[in-house]
């Protein structure tokens, strides 16, 4: 038993959430499934991080996604400054601030390439992980305006840069086509996805 079983506990609480959430909005549309894994998200990610469902945009004015991003809200405010938001209106966070884009599919479907689909929800990961950004190395770790003259050691499992964007699909329901059932497991899901190659 690890950290008292922190990892499951946090696991079962953030399950039972969004099965309560669930219930009340019922997820008929894919706003209300952001909604609610944002609520899900602020109940386990520590206050230093922001949370919103928006666009992240570049000095040169590229923006990518439209889902829900994860920032460093220490450093970087949202560019549309409202208060005390309820995760419904949209946010643009400069693409230095951010930590991580989830591109949220009610329902993800295998085969084709239309708005559903997960050729689709890849695209839309890749164009947020393709913006260009500058690295942050060892040396302009504590501030990015002042190069520190530091040899960090060297980590062969560890990334140069320190700013990696993690982007992910979450979705609620796999299906194999559009108008086919949903897949109840994960060795459904893995041969659908051997399937369509």
């Amino acid at each position: 038993m690890k950290y008292h079983n922190y990892l499951r506990t946090i696991s079962e609480r953030f399950t039972a959430k969004f099965d309560e959430i669930a219930a009340e909005y019922n997820f008929d549309y894919g706003p209300e499934y952001e909604i609610a894994i944002c609520k899900m998200l602020r109940l386990v990610l520590p206050e230093r991080f922001g949370i919103c469902r928006g666009f992240i945009v570049t000095p040169n004015d590229k923006k990518a996604g439209d889902d829900i991003i994860i920032y460093n809200r220490n450093r970087f405010p949202t560019l549309r400054l409202i208060d005390n938001i309820g995760f419904a209106q949209k946010e643009y966070i400069p693409v230095e601030a951010v930590c991580a884009y989830i591109e949220a599919k009610h329902s993800l479907v295998i085969e084709g390439d239309g708005g559903q689909s997960l050729v689709k929800a890849a695209a839309q990961v890749a164009t947020a992980k393709g913006l260009p950004r500058e690295p942050v190395t060892a040396q302009t770790a504590l501030d990015p305006y002042l190069y520190l003259p530091i040899t960090a050691p060297e980590r062969v499992e560890y990334p140069k840069v320190y700013n990696l964007l993690f982007v992910a699909i979450f979705a609620r329901q796999i299906r194999k086509t559009a108008n086919s059932a949903p897949l109840n497991s994960s060795k459904e899901i893995k041969q659908a996805l051997l399937d369509s190659n």
